[in-house]
């Protein structure tokens, strides 16, 4: 079937990482985090608060090292201590993704949080870019993705513009859209079969995410047991997926993919001008017309529409995301969270089509010098999966 890689083509599982026991850069020591580590961790990512017009966190109860599995099959946690404490963290991932229409593994670099916010010094960041490099050394990834918010301009000023020893080089690819959907919205019915997903479908739903993801850049591989797993895929079941079939073949699909239980969202405050227009925003958010925004302290309630893949017409999700809007208001979800290439189809769709909250990330990829140099991308557009970046 035309874009479905076979089982052949896919990159195996590479072991373990030998990875070396500890470097020392300065006052650091880095080290993969182990289990011991985890409650440190997780405490890092609380105080990891990001700055914009909503100052949010993103924590990672009840165990923070298991919820890096989302982020790939080969995933590690490196930690930098200071004077016995964990100072920092970031993680390392890896999953196959396609490359002009090939099956290439990819590597993931995310979660860099200081402890108690505070800015990352330069012995911190080349320490823990060179231990980094180690780990790579030792992997399969040929390039690394990195999405940085656009309001983050710190972290896109200091990552990109200053050459930092041990560091990989970072390119700039394009802008990527998060659009955050309210739950109260109607869709018309598509030319179709509108399904729920079942076990039995995740064959046809993996064939589609395939064809699809070797139309694009480095969208994630799914197989139908990684949709199936509760390793790779936690807290999704084949029943959160809304699918269209059409002769036979399932033509769109989307699941609607709640990481709650996992992986949380916390609002720590807002924008003095943000903070004023709340109370009119959240009048607005009882119609429906934009997402509510909640007190300080509260995890956002809201849902990824992951996995979303369609064959000839972006309009054919519309459908499919009102079915998941209705599932995820009866569930309590109050909006859900859709992640596009600025350029791509499905954002215009999406946009011209719901009401909505948008926010701007850019996408990066980063290599190390004397690695292989892979073909350029061609004009494909990228689609990353924003529930695993």
């Amino acid at each position: 079937m035309a874009g479905t890689a076979a089982a052949g083509e896919l990159s195996a599982p590479p072991p373990p990482a030998a990875a070396p026991a500890e470097t020392r850069r300065g006052a650091y020591r880095f080290r993969v985090a182990g289990p011991r580590d985890e409650r440190a961790v997780a405490r890092v990512l609380r105080e990891g608060v990001f700055d914009g017009a909503i100052r949010v966190a993103f924590h990672g109860e009840p165990d923070a090292l298991a919820a890096a599995a989302v982020y790939g099959p080969v995933h590690q946690t490196v930690i930098a201590e200071r004077d016995g404490a964990v100072a920092a963290i970031a993680c390392r991932a890896e999953r196959d993704v396609f490359v002009n229409g090939r099956i290439r593994r990819m590597g993931y670099l995310s979660q860099l949080r200081v402890a108690g916010g505070r800015g990352a010094g330069r012995d911190l960041l080349e320490g823990g870019f060179e231990f980094c490099r180690a780990l790579h050394d030792r992997g399969s990834a040929f390039a690394y993705l990195m999405a940085i918010v656009e309001d983050n301009e710190p972290a896109r000023r200091l990552l990109t513009s200053a050459r930092l020893g041990g560091a990989p080089d970072i390119v700039p690819l394009e802008p990527f859209v998060t659009f955050a959907i309210p739950t109260r919205l109607r869709s018309p019915q598509p030319g179709g079969e509108l399904r729920r997903g079942h076990p039995d479908l995740l064959p046809a739903i993996a064939d589609c995410l395939q064809r699809f993801g070797a139309r694009h850049q480095l969208a994630p591989v799914w197989t139908a047991d990684d949709l199936a797993s509760r390793e790779r895929t936690p807290g999704l079941a084949a029943e959160d997926f809304f699918v269209l079939r059409r002769g036979g073949l399932v033509a769109a699909c989307v699941a609607l993919w709640d990481q709650r239980p996992f992986r949380q969202t916390v609002v720590h405050g807002y924008s003095r001008r943000l903070a004023r227009m709340r109370p009119l925003v959240n009048l607005a958010a009882r119609a429906g017309w934009t997402p509510r925004l909640p007190p300080a302290g509260t995890a956002l309630a809201f849902a990824y529409l992951s996995h979303a893949a369609f064959d000839d017409d972006p309009r054919d999700l519309l459908p499919l995301i009102d079915a998941a809007r209705t599932a995820a208001g009866r569930a309590g979800l109050e909006f859900l969270v859709l992640g596009a290439a600025e350029r791509h189809p499905l954002a215009a769709a999406v946009a011209a089509r719901f009401r909505h909250r948008r926010y701007v990330s850019r996408l990066y990829l980063a290599r190390w010098p004397g690695d292989e140099t892979p073909a350029a991308l061609d004009g494909r557009i990228p689609a990353p999966e924003v529930a695993v970046l």
